[in-house]
């Protein structure tokens, strides 16, 4: 009898060498191996071998599992550190109405000042924060504080300055502070050689909250008409104080009327995609601007005022002979009144001067 030339050099080069566990203890060394010299080694299976062998590869996962470690899973406590800490004056006084972001959460501190951040991984964690009710908060953060995972004592201290807080009487549906989101646009503007906006921020139990205010000087208070409050105040003053105020609100009334369509080539839309104001009317009072609307028609509207005289402002641009003009017309009115408006083309830097904010 001739003998095989196998030989385990020339089985490691074979492509099925590692499908020879196939049927293992069931099938017949001359069925699995099939060795005919002078033929090359090769595995001959039937489709229902290739059936069994896929049946006892899954049998064996769970063993393969439970061997090693999956690379996939989270380490334990990798994810389970906190933040806890509290934002102060620098007088040890706590701070509500402080919004903190960290790791895509966010967090806004209740009357005590408190705040936490869950489920951190290990390391150091930014967080950002931003204080409410101060001039020009926007976007950018005013403070980046960083700080280790899993420390339960942080300290923020951010200086609020002098603070008014403004109860509006007659407020029917004041709104929490659990997510830092001011109930109202409510505005307190501080004259001083020029004019300042400051906005105002709504506490637990439906006031408004102005930091770093300067005191003695003129000042208005404006709070627009909103569902929150169900009411709307125009308050001005001689000399600011810091403390508390206390303003009664009133339903407000709208100023109702038709702009005189003077163009029939109005342009409702920017061709040039600036996101500059189009048309529109708008009402006037002092530092105070009250956006409205207006419809195709020349009908405007306006939301509730508070009594009082106010400059009611149509604005919008036309093609007139493919030149574009700008166009623009005021009527003062009463709260409650009506008003008609005759705009008139004006140079490009008077129509901005009009409608900006």
């Amino acid at each position: 009898m001739e003998r095989s030339t196998w030989s385990p050099a020339r089985a490691a080069r074979s492509p099925t060498h590692d499908a020879g566990v196939a049927r293992v203890g069931q099938i017949s060394h001359k069925e699995s191996l099939n060795l005919h010299p002078p033929q090359p080694f090769s595995l001959s299976m039937q489709s229902s071998d290739w059936r069994l062998f896929t049946v006892l590869a899954l049998a064996l996962l769970p063993a393969v599992a439970d061997a090693g470690e999956d690379p996939t899973s989270t380490p334990p406590g990798a994810k389970e550190l906190t933040i806890r800490g509290v934002v102060r004056a620098p007088n040890g006084r706590p701070i509500s109405w402080v919004r903190l972001v960290a790791n895509g959460d966010l967090d806004c501190t209740p009357p005590d000042g408190t705040f936490a951040f869950d489920g951190l991984a290990h390391g150091r964690v930014r967080i950002d924060v931003w204080l409410y009710g101060v001039p020009g908060a926007g976007p950018e953060p005013e403070r980046v504080v960083w700080a280790e995972a899993g420390d339960q004592k942080l300290v923020i201290v951010i200086d609020p300055g002098d603070e008014l807080i403004v109860r509006a009487q007659g407020a029917t549906s004041p709104r929490s502070a659990s997510d830092c989101t001011p109930s109202t646009s409510s505005r307190l503007y501080i004259h001083d050689g020029q004019k300042f906006k400051w906005w105002g921020a709504a506490v637990e139990d439906g006031a408004l909250r102005f930091r770093r205010i300067r005191q003695n000087r003129p000042w208005t208070l404006w709070i627009p008409w909103s569902r929150h409050l169900n009411g709307t105040a125009f308050r001005t003053g001689g000399s600011l104080q810091s403390g508390s105020l206390t303003v009664a609100l009133e339903h407000g009334a709208r100023i109702t009327g038709k702009v005189v369509m003077t163009c029939p080539n109005l342009e409702f839309e920017d061709r040039n995609g600036t996101g500059a104001p189009i048309s529109g009317v708008l009402a006037r009072r002092g530092p105070v601007r009250v956006q409205g609307w207006m419809k195709r028609d020349g009908t405007i509207w306006l939301p509730p005022l508070p009594k009082g005289t106010w400059k009611i402002v149509a604005y919008f641009k036309c093609i007139v002979d493919e030149d574009l003009r700008y166009m623009l017309g005021t009527r003062h009115a009463e709260a409650g009144g009506t008003v008609s408006l005759v705009p008139r083309p004006v140079t490009h830097n008077e129509w901005i001067q009009a409608t900006a904010d």
